[in-house]
């Protein structure tokens, strides 16, 4: 809920910047006392305005031009900047663990219960502690002893309590402060699934069932819910007594306890070859799971169900013209943070190989990341963000070295490997030891390479949009065309700050480029930014006449930014196999993509598409 916020006043920046019209016409007719808006997740919204002097806000063409001070944006300050003020702190090896219900203050109606009464999914067998039970109004706050200075990441055991389904917020103050933009906007996500078995009706057409609430106790550490940020958050603490607080902002919540501690980084794959080596892990031999993706068990959202694509015969299960709930994910499944999980089982222990069937379809010129996880850990630094790009049709995406599902797919076809700049077999696919029984596969959207050209991104967006409200104090928002202004003059560095925004967009295109790998859309935006204020700077006086192209301009980049921090993804299935098994082919040949157009023209005339039918369990 709170990225879909954000993602509305990004996108209404050039609504918000005519808004603050008001504030240039009450400018230049009276003195405007300081006014200070509280800092919010919203970019557009996060401003504060300082008026100058009324003296020179009433300057004409014949007056001295005074240099007219206005302030930036206010807004709080950055995780990355908040970390720098800690550059010598420490990281204690040392774990401290605080029980929920015992907290030191609150002003809500909490109750105290026993975890297993709260629910007992999730809950390990011989756990026997208490959980308090907060609302979604007020805060909770415990008195932590922490035995050594330092930075420590934060992981919170909670339950999510029955809400009206939507995710669960909390701030975070410890010793009474707001650390840093994120901090105040920290999510903690519901459990969803099927309510029951797949429907069919009289026709043959499978019907999802309605998604319900599973809740179960999760263990979570404390992170960036927008993606910028894709390590868990840190947090100092000094040596003795120190407070933390969390203030609800939406949804209720039980929580077990809390724990600092430092959390593990992924190994590097190499650094796990090597210990595979060192304990004699060998590969399996003609072993071959196959995980229908519609079979998720678990979801973060009630939007993430099973969905049907008729018109690939390539996908599993597949019928020309009967609905098949066939796959999960697409549109539907691109807001940072949403996750999916899916359970299997490995008949013995030892090396197995991973691949997905999906694509991305939604996006033109950029990619989609994911995040994978086997029983609730990454198992090496590569899967921190494992890259999708765009395609019309299913690729089959080995999670391997070369990182390529361009490859990935000519190795399926048949291809010989290709072998990469480090002398790596580009076709090695990675290899993950797995014990026999049942696994966990967890899917998570991120923005890997893209998190720090966005971050750049919305604070250039930020600055754009304080100068566009330095002109307007002065000009408004409908420039006399008779009148010199001066800009250049009256408002301090105006030229220069417009010429780094210049240099950023150029940069950003380059950069966007080199990781796309192709010019389009994403850069062509980035582009035309930087030229209009490179004419800014070059004609000086013709920004009066440009306001309302750059007024455009900040809309269109507040757009780019949520379009681009989307990261769809839809899948048919994932597969652990043997090393050496030859995957299926993921697009149709010809004739199976004739076949296809045979059978569903010949079903046009004996199928009803429009009826209405019976409903029955399968």
């Amino acid at each position: 809920m709170h990225q879909r916020k954000r993602m509305i006043g990004i996108s209404a920046i050039a609504v918000l910047c005519v808004v603050t019209v008001m504030g240039g016409i009450l400018f230049q007719l009276s003195a405007v006392a300081p006014a200070q808006a509280e800092s919010t997740q919203n970019p557009a919204s996060d401003v504060g305005v300082s008026a100058a002097d009324p003296d020179t806000a009433e300057l004409d063409d014949s007056e001295d031009l005074g240099i007219l001070e206005l302030t930036a944006y206010q807004r709080r300050q950055t995780y990355s900047e908040y970390i720098s003020q800690f550059a010598g702190a420490s990281f204690p090896d040392q774990e401290v663990l605080v029980q929920g219900a015992s907290f030191t203050s609150t002003n809500m109606d909490v109750q105290v219960l026993n975890a297993a009464e709260i629910g007992k999914d999730g809950l390990p067998a011989d756990y026997q502690g208490t959980a308090v039970v907060t609302g979604e109004k007020g805060y909770i706050e415990w008195e932590i002893d922490v035995p050594v200075a330092g930075l420590y990441n934060i992981e919170v055991m909670y339950y999510p309590v029955t809400g009206r389904g939507t995710s669960i917020e909390r701030e975070i103050q410890i010793n009474g402060e707001t650390l840093f933009d994120g901090s105040d906007t920290l999510v903690f996500h519901r459990v969803w699934g099927d309510a029951g078995p797949y429907l069919t009706d009289t026709a043959g057409n499978q019907i999802r069932p309605p998604q319900a609430e599973k809740p179960m106790w999760r263990v979570v550490a404390l992170e960036d819910s927008i993606g910028y940020v894709q390590e868990p958050y840190k947090f100092y603490f000094e040596q003795g007594k120190n407070t933390v607080r969390f203030i609800s902002k939406a949804e209720p919540m039980a929580i077990a306890s809390l724990r600092l501690y430092q959390a593990e980084e992924p190994k590097s794959y190499a650094d796990v070859v090597k210990e595979y080596e060192a304990k004699g892990y060998k590969p399996v031999k003609d072993v071959v799971v196959t995980i229908q993706a519609e079979d998720a068990v678990r979801r973060s959202s009630p939007s993430l169900f099973a969905v049907f694509d008729q018109g690939d015969p390539t996908l599993v299960p597949y019928h020309p013209a009967e609905a098949r709930l066939n796959s999960i994910g697409g549109h539907r499944w691109q807001i940072v943070g949403d996750w999916i999980s899916w359970e299997f089982e490995v008949p013995e222990d030892g090396l197995y190989q991973i691949a997905i069937k999906g694509k991305q379809d939604q996006s033109r010129g950029t990619f989609s990341n994911r995040k994978v996880l086997i029983d609730g850990k990454v198992p090496f630094a590569e899967l921190q963000a494992v890259r999708f790009n765009h395609t019309d049709r299913y690729q089959m995406r080995r999670l391997g070295v070369s990182q390529d599902p361009a490859l990935d797919e000519a190795l399926a076809k048949g291809a010989v490997g290709h072998v990469g700049r480090g002398g790596e077999s580009r076709d090695e696919p990675f290899l993950f030891y797995l014990t026999k029984g049942k696994h966990e596969l967890t899917l998570v959207a991120c923005l890997g390479d893209l998190a720090g050209l966005l971050q750049q991104t919305e604070i250039s967006l930020y600055e754009m949009n304080t100068i566009y409200r330095n002109i307007i104090m002065i000009t408004s928002a409908t420039p006399d065309p008779l009148r010199s202004y001066q800009l250049e003059k009256r408002i301090p560095g105006l030229l220069e700050r417009l010429k780094v925004q210049a240099g950023i967009m150029r940069s950003m295109a380059k950069e966007f480029e080199s990781l796309t790998g192709q010019r389009g859309g994403h850069t062509a935006v980035l582009t035309d930014i930087a030229i209009m204020l490179e004419r800014m700077v070059d004609k000086p006086w013709s920004i009066p006449g440009m306001l309302g192209e750059y007024r455009d301009g900040i809309g269109n980049l507040g757009t780019w930014v949520m379009n681009t921090r989307n990261q769809p993804l839809q899948i048919d299935y994932i597969m652990a196999a043997a090393p050496d098994a030859k995957l299926p082919r993921a697009t149709p040949t010809f004739f199976q993509a004739m076949w296809h157009e045979i059978r569903a023209f010949l079903a046009s005339f004996t199928h009803d598409y429009t009826g209405v039918r019976d409903i029955k369990e399968l």
